[in-house]
Formats: C-alpha cells, sequence, structure tokens
C-alpha cells in the first residue's frame, strides 16, 4: 500500500483550517531502515507513526517529511562519522606501522655505533651510547575501543577492605 503524502501546507497555519490530503506515493525511505541504522528505534516509532496513522495530520513545524528528513540528516552525519572512524584507524594503522619501521632502523643503527664505538674507543662514544640502553622503543599507538560507550557505568560494589563478606 502507498504511504500517504500531506499536501503543502504553510507551517504557521493554525491545525483545524488544514485540509487532510492525502496524495499516494512511493513507500518512504524513512521506514526502511538498515540494521545499524542511526536513528534510534523509538524515533523510528515515531517517524513510523507520522508516516502511517498521523501521516494526514500536520502540525505547525512537525510532520512526516520534516521528521524523514531529520532522519536521513541523522543517517548521513552517521555515514560520515563511520567514514572519518576508518579514516582515523587506518591513520592510526600507518603511524604504528612508520614507528616501528623507525624504531627497527634504530635499534639496527644503535647497534652499528656500539661495534663502530667499540673499535674506535677514542672517540669517546661509549658514555652516549650507555645512555640510550634504557631509551625504551615507543610502542605502536592502539587503536582506541569501538563501539558505544555504555549508557551506565558498571556498578561498584560497596565493599572495601574491611566491609567485605567473608
Amino acid at each position: 500500500m502507498p504511504t500517504p503524502k500531506l499536501a503543502s501546507i504553510p507551517p504557521d497555519a493554525p491545525v483545524a483550517a488544514r485540509p487532510a490530503v492525502i496524495e499516494p506515493q512511493a513507500p518512504s525511505p524513512v521506514l526502511e531502515s538498515p540494521p545499524s541504522d542511526a536513528v534510534p528505534p523509538p524515533l523510528r516509532d515515531v517517524i513510523a507513526l507520522f508516516a502511517g496513522p498521523l501521516a494526514a495530520i500536520a502540525f505547525p513545524d512537525v510532520d512526516a517529511a520534516l521528521l524523514g528528513r531529520h532522519a536521513d540528516e541523522l543517517r548521513a552525519a552517521a555515514r560520515d562519522l563511520d567514514r572519518a572512524r576508518a579514516a582515523v584507524d587506518e591513520a592510526q594503522r600507518r603511524v604504528g606501522e612508520r614507528t616501528a619501521a623507525l624504531a627497527g632502523a634504530a635499534r639496527r643503527g644503535l647497534a652499528y655505533a656500539r661495534i663502530y664505538a667499540d673499535a674506535h674507543p677514542e672517540l669517546g662514544l661509549a658514555p652516549a651510547l650507555a645512555g640510550l640502553d634504557a631509551a625504551p622503543v615507543p610502542a605502536a599507538p592502539t587503536a582506541p575501543r569501538r563501539g558505544r560507550p555504555r549508557k551506565h557505568p558498571r556498578p561498584e560494589l560497596p565493599f572495601t577492605g574491611s566491609d567485605a563478606p567473608t
């Protein structure tokens, strides 16, 4: 069954003065949502209500078309966010690769410098090289956890060392 469409009515017209004109149209893409839809289910339910039983009703600044536009804009923003996260993940992967490559080259360079310093003690490089032994190689950055944060933090148990039940 085609979804009804509201006629063009100015938003400032009183609700009682608005005619209930319904024009058939193709099924609304607003109601067809993928499993990972950015529009939360309660909001999808409101959109469905305005696309279904309330399709012929237009409130001053809320109707099915407006809700559909907002939902489409939310989905577009969520796609932009997903692309940005993917770009950040890729950049972090590249930084990790470059850090590992630099660390490997630095280790090899330090090994060569030690051998050279042993062969040429007159240069006095041994003290400078000794300080580099303790310098840790930076770890590659890890990607942040993906997904939504918890709605409610996990509750802490109220027990401390002496209060704990035995």
